[in-house]
């Protein structure tokens, strides 16, 4: 059956007097391929509105027929092909069957490259049940033929009136008119996902937006919903227009900011902001981790750290963030390389001052490794940095660690019995503290 045309089978008009649909001829794909489908359209078996099943139907077939909930949960679960055969069966399945059908069309399906502009009804109808759309360069533009791109530019889809979720691909945002924005920015959206470089001109090598027209300026206007913005790298976003969406977005819960966009960590995201990635020329700012240490809503923190030597003092700011689950520091140039002057102690502290963290990778090269080959237990878990990835691990870690810290506090005392003015006081203290903690 053709991928592209399996959207248009029966309409909501032939179950309006309650009959069943039994193997009549309803074509799901282009009249120019009807010998190739016949098979399906021949042997669509149907359910009676009076809910009983064929003659040869299992006990178990007829009840699971017979149960409302059972079949709603099964055609919610169904894959597209499935669901083009079932919404053929009867006016309650197809009731049931076409919004979930209709979720989250192919981007073939948005086309309605079968379905004549003049049945506008029929066309307002199936675009009012789209909820999900992953919006590509071509989405609505037809498809690649560049004459019929021109002749279709304007009007390839209609307008989406109960969208709520839209994901946009890379560069599908480039050169667009302000009506193709309108048609996916609509009035109902509640999450937005912008992936990298969403209006960069993969040809030309640089931003480009046709007539002067944002993408990010349609959104604010049209968008007065939205709850979720996730925008990914090279989004054009300037600091000042993110401060003005952010004072008119009242219902916005949730912001989610890739690599790049570290010019917009203003104070406004601060109680919105869950996830966040960073690069490491903004880490090499002297205020990165003061400004990291105030975002309190995190829950997702991805730092990507330069050839900086990690302390104490800058790891110590990060357990401000007391809603932190996931947190993953790795260097940019080879694991192994980058030092870490943290000791077992301070970490331990750290790990401790932040409940919620489930989920630690720390890929740098911290001091106290070389204690590892004196803890008499062996480290049951997997690599020598830093990580686990659930509370249990979490323990498993704590444990480990606490060993560790062990072993350093007794090298330290040694060493500063030999020679005291070999260590600082805060050196001993943190050595003491992860030793009381043990």
């Amino acid at each position: 059956m053709d991928e592209d045309n399996f959207w248009y089978g029966p309409s909501e008009e032939i179950f309006q007097g309650g009959n069943d649909i039994r193997n009549e001829d309803f074509s799901l794909g282009s009249p120019s391929n009807s010998d190739t489908d016949s098979d399906t359209e021949d042997t669509t078996l149907c359910i009676s509105s009076s809910n009983c099943l064929l003659s040869n139907a299992s006990p178990a077939a007829e009840k699971i027929g017979n149960v409302p909930e059972i079949w709603m949960n099964i055609l919610s679960q169904a894959d597209h092909i499935t669901l083009r055969a079932a919404i053929r069966v009867n006016r309650a399945w197809y009731t049931e069957g076409i919004p979930h059908l209709w979720h989250s069309p192919t981007e073939a399906g948005l086309r309605f490259a079968r379905l004549a502009r003049k049945q506008n009804e029929r066309l307002d109808f199936y675009a009012g049940l789209v909820r999900h759309v992953q919006y590509s360069v071509w989405t609505d533009r037809g498809g690649p033929r560049r004459t019929y791109v021109f002749a279709r530019k304007a009007h390839a889809m209609p307008k989406l009136a109960n969208l709520t979720s839209l994901e946009c691909l890379t560069s599908s945002l480039s050169e667009r008119t302000a009506g193709q924005l309108r048609t996916i920015f609509v009035p109902s959206l509640r999450q937005v996902v912008i992936a990298d470089y969403v209006a960069y001109d993969r040809y030309m090598g640089r931003h480009e937006e046709l007539g002067g027209v944002s993408w990010f300026d349609i959104m604010c206007m049209e968008c007065p919903l939205l709850e979720t913005l996730s925008l990914g790298e090279g989004s054009g976003i300037s600091h000042e227009d993110f401060h003005h969406f952010l004072c008119r977005a009242t219902r916005l819960q949730t912001v989610k900011l890739d690599r790049g966009n570290e010019h917009l960590l203003i104070d406004l995201v601060r109680p919105l902001l869950k996830s966040l990635k960073v690069c490491p020329d903004w880490m090499m700012r002297q205020d990165s981790y003061e400004i990291l240490s105030r975002m309190h809503a995190l829950e997702y923190l991805d730092i990507a750290v330069p050839d900086a030597t990690i302390t104490s003092e800058k790891l110590s700011k990060l357990q401000q963030l007391k809603h932190l689950v996931h947190l993953h520091i790795w260097p940019t140039n080879d694991i192994g390389v980058m030092r870490c002057t943290v000791t077992a102690a301070e970490l331990i502290l750290f790990i401790e001052a932040l409940p919620q963290l489930v989920d630690l990778r720390i890929w740098l090269e911290f001091e106290f490794f070389r204690f590892e080959e004196m803890v008499k237990n062996a480290y049951d878990l997997p690599g020598r940095y830093p990580q686990f990835d659930n509370r249990e691990s979490r323990r498993s870690y704590l444990d480990y660690i606490q060993k560790i810290a062990t072993v350093e506090y007794e090298v330290a005392s040694s060493k500063a019995e030999q020679d005291p003015s070999s260590i600082d006081g805060h050196s001993m203290r943190d050595c003491t503290d992860g030793r009381a903690t043990a």
